[in-house]
């Protein structure tokens, strides 16, 4: 359970305000309050089912004498069934406007998530250039940064009075990061299903009390009830490697914002991670040391938005993360 700094949010709720047709001063002063209510949310979501989608992410880098060609190619299979979100948010009413004084939701629903994954390195020149632009690497489709598959689906629109609504989408994403030392070809496949829920609380006035001292407006917690391995998790590859670590995972998230504005992301990943090893000698095949583990990692992050557009840099929250499997070999 993580908080967010109050300073961050009264701004946020400052420009929400706005965009309710008030003035920042008039939202945090009681003086023309005409009316206050708690109002129930309860939402039942269409069941999304068979989301199948299939895209390939490539680039080209060059380092002087080395250049490289990362490519990423993710089959998505995607079911989301049984979601609802449910809470209250309190609603203060003002004699021109309305404004959010808290909200306390949670979203839930069965995830069944899983991909399959061709992964590519080609390189020409001189490899051992490579550690001097590790900090290129991480900006390219094979750093571990996100890449979109799906923006915006299943945008649902939640009236709660007047001109405030919860606004709820689903987004999809992949993540692949791989630290290697030559050309690579493989193959991944990953993915878990389980019950996943996260809760979103929000107080003007409240302060909930934080970790490791600090306090915030703002309070996310989460879990998973039943998680699996499904499919279990494989990674094949062949390449010129002394050594591999790598993790990819896919990334189905639910957005939700309150007033179009303030809200979070929440995501349950799949993830497999690879860490493999291998040793030469003169008149032998090389051995390779495999360690191969997945999980689920449930993650929270802030979303503040202005006109569709972030108005902060997001910040991400550890909700839960556990582990499905791990198998240790050698070939």
């Amino acid at each position: 359970m993580r908080h967010l700094h109050p300073t961050t949010f009264a701004v946020a709720l400052a420009v929400s305000s706005v965009a309710c047709g008030g003035q920042p001063d008039a939202a945090s002063d009681d003086q023309d309050l005409t009316e206050t209510k708690k109002v129930p949310i309860h939402f039942a979501f269409p069941e999304v089912v068979n989301q199948d989608l299939d895209k390939t992410f490539s680039q080209t880098l060059s380092y002087g004498g080395l250049s490289i060609t990362p490519s990423i190619t993710p089959r998505v299979h995607f079911d989301f069934t049984d979601a609802t979100i449910d809470g209250t948010v309190d609603v203060a009413k003002h004699n021109l406007h309305h404004s959010v004084r808290a909200f306390d939701l949670t979203a839930q629903g069965r995830w069944d998530a899983s991909m399959t994954v061709d992964l590519d390195v080609s390189g020409e020149g001189d490899w051992s250039l490579f550690k001097s632009y590790e900090k290129d690497w991480q900006k390219t489709v094979l750093g571990g940064k996100p890449l979109e598959l799906v923006r915006k689906f299943m945008p649902v629109n939640i009236p709660v009075t007047g001109p405030l609504f919860v606004n709820v989408h689903m987004e999809l994403a992949v993540a692949c990061s791989l630290e290697l030392d030559g050309d690579l070809s493989a193959t991944v496949e990953v993915g878990a299903s389980g019950t996943v829920s996260g809760r979103m609380q929000y107080s003007k006035k409240e302060i909930f009390p934080g970790h490791d001292g600090k306090l915030g407006n703002f309070d996310f917690s989460g879990d998973a009830s039943d998680p699996e391995a499904a499919p279990p998790p494989t990674f094949t590859f062949n390449g010129a490697q002394v050594h591999l670590h790598a993790r990819c995972g896919l990334q189905p998230s639910l957005v939700v914002l309150v007033e179009d504005v303030v809200g979070a992301k929440f995501t349950a990943e799949p993830y497999v991670e690879l860490d493999a090893s291998s040793s030469f000698s003169a008149d032998q095949e090389p051995e390779w040391n495999l360690d191969l583990r997945s999980g689920l990692e449930g993650t929270a992050s802030s979303d503040i938005q202005v006109f569709g557009r972030p108005l902060f840099k997001p910040i991400d929250f550890s909700l839960f993360d556990y582990q499905l499997s791990e198998n240790s070999s050698t070939l």
